[in-house]
């Protein structure tokens, strides 16, 4: 499965759940997540990756920074693990 593919049915489950999945546009600095979703007062972010891919080194540097503030980051190579990862982090109380 490609990582687009991935990505969209994700967010289209994010959506279905009341979930905002935001799209990550850092012009000026490389290397942030490709998504920040954002569920009642939550926020996580995700980089989404075909299966058997990583992480660039400056992913992992931007992931660690964002980790470093307090922020939950995860790298998705499926459907079902960001399903998990989401409703793991933002549908709980």
């Amino acid at each position: 499965m490609k990582e687009r593919d991935i990505e969209y049915a994700v967010c289209q489950w994010a959506k279905a759940q009341g979930a905002l999945p935001i799209k990550m546009s850092a012009y000026s600095t490389a290397g942030y997540p490709d998504r920040l979703f954002l569920f009642a007062g939550r926020c996580v972010f995700i980089e989404f990756k075909a299966p058997g891919r990583h992480p660039r080194a400056i992913q992992v540097v931007r992931m660690e920074e964002l980790n470093s503030l307090g922020f939950e980051v995860k790298v998705v190579d499926s459907v079902e693990s960001g399903i998990a990862f989401l409703a793991s982090t933002l549908l709980t109380t």
